[in-house]
């Protein structure tokens, strides 16, 4: 969905042409340079918090010390006039592998490449110390050319065996490519970009990727224990790289990039299209093919225990699973009703419909953990909104619009006692004004305070309101 360009986004130097995406943090546009008179694309953080902006600047200084075919190219970086940082980078105009794996099937020698060329990207951000931890089929994009290109360093993490979570307490990456040790929360190394890579060669294969789940919560316990599927029969002979790819023990899978590139380089891929492997290849099929535990056989000779007894354990090890998950799930939960949050406070549906608003979902999300402070922040944001509205209406005698403003605001917060007092006194003044309009004579302990109001308006109380 093409979206408009802010009207009021002015970056300095450069002249804005086009939205061309979002992300977690920022949004992306076509832009021109005018110093170099050339488009390139513009990464904006969409919001100025500490911590993203700390990511900005890292994404920023880890490009700068790369300098790679297949790793995206950084030109400039800078901030905007409200302190928000940005970056300028080479524009890929060949779209992303999450498109091209949605719009046409993909001819299996040309994945082969592709594959090569990401592997010898990844040897160049290791060799700088660097896990990128977030490679999925959204963050790989295309020149022109068809020019495979890694993309978006934004939660990228120096190799020193540390673990980054976000804001909300989520672990950083995308859940459906994250490596078990990486979804675990457990020390990294460049070995889990190996996993997330055996993913997304599993999901070009197979034209879906089976470790996602229907939550997050089981698409993690997927990550932990469902070994990879049996490829179909014509692709059998990727089964082996995608195997020690997604080993879910960090040393089971390829001691060093160059093997992993000899070993693609060998497969004897074809130039046929996947695209009757995808038919073939349905989630039910892959489902059936790798059970997360078999039901034992009795030998013969040997009475069989009970049914009931003999899949007993199972279930004790789901209710264990989801024990130790709980936590994981609650934080997910919040990290997820925050993304609808802000997701419908840019769409402008602040309080309606009543499910399905901003303010719904940031009450949740204050139900899960009530002092998260990006949630509170936007509670006080929209009702200061409101508030404002309110008061500017009331300086232009607009009675009805400011208690509608200000009933609005006490929907977000409605125990704000400010807001209950700014209430009564605007219901004083419009009072006060209908009973001079009328020629009733106000109340005595009333007559003082308005005595030529209307030649010193506003009144002092709403000037300190609205300067305040």
């Amino acid at each position: 969905m093409v979206q408009a360009v802010p009207g009021d986004l002015q970056v300095q130097g450069y002249r804005i042409e086009s939205w061309l995406a979002d992300g977690g943090m920022a949004s992306v546009f076509a832009a021109w340079q005018l110093s170099l008179q050339r488009r390139v694309a513009l990464k904006v953080l969409r919001s100025f918090e500490a911590d993203l902006a700390l990511r900005f600047q890292r994404e920023a200084r880890l490009l700068a010390t790369l300098s790679h075919r297949h790793v995206s190219t950084i030109y400039d970086v800078g901030q905007l006039d409200d302190g928000r940082p940005f970056l300028a980078m080479e524009l890929l105009s060949g779209g992303s592998l999450r498109q091209r794996l949605a719009s046409a099937p993909l001819r299996e020698r040309e994945l082969r490449l592709w594959a090569i060329a990401l592997v010898d990207a990844l040897a160049a951000v290791h060799a700088c110390g660097v896990i990128h931890r977030d490679i999925k089929p959204g963050n790989i994009l295309f020149r022109d050319d068809g020019t495979p290109v890694l993309c978006d360093f934004g939660v990228a993490l120096a190799d020193e065996g540390g673990v980054e979570v976000t804001r909300t307490g989520v672990m950083v990456g995308s859940p459906a490519y994250s490596s078990p040790e990486q979804a675990a929360g457990r020390h990294l190394d460049a070995r889990s970009d190996q996993y997330s890579l055996g993913v997304v060669l599993l999901e070009c294969l197979l034209g879906h990727n089976p470790f996602r789940g229907e939550d997050y919560g089981s698409t993690l316990v997927r990550q932990l224990q469902m070994p990879p599927p049996r490829l179909p029969s014509p692709l059998a002979h990727w089964q082996g790289v995608i195997d020690r790819l997604l080993a879910k023990e960090a040393g089971e899978r390829y001691d060093d990039l160059t093997t992993l590139a000899q070993a693609l380089q060998s497969l004897r891929a074809g130039d046929a299209h996947i695209e009757h492997v995808v038919a073939s290849a349905s989630d039910d099929t892959v489902t059936r093919q790798v059970p997360l535990a078999a039901t034992p056989i009795a030998s013969p000779g040997v009475m069989a225990q009970p049914r009931s007894r003999r899949r007993r354990w199972p279930y004790v090890l789901a209710v264990l699973l989801l024990l130790s998950f709980w936590p994981a799930l609650q934080e997910y939960r919040l990290w997820h009703f925050l993304q609808r949050a802000d997701a419908r406070m840019e769409a402008g549906q602040l309080l309606q419909p009543a499910h399905d608003s901003a303010l719904f979902y940031y009450r949740q999300a204050l139900s899960l953990r009530p002092g998260n402070a990006h949630a509170l922040a936007a509670v006080a944001r929209m009702a200061r909104g409101y508030r404002d509205a309110a008061l500017l209406a009331a300086a232009r005698h607009h009675w009805a619009m400011a208690q509608n403003d200000l009933q609005l605001a006490l929907t977000v917060t409605p125990d704000a006692v400010d807001l209950l007092t700014l209430r009564e006194q605007l219901l004083q003044e419009q009072q006060a004004e209908q009973a001079q309009r009328d020629h009733v004579t106000p109340e005595p302990q009333r007559s003082s305070h308005h005595a030529g109001q209307r030649q010193n308006w506003p009144p002092h109380w709403l000037r300190r309101w609205i300067g305040g």
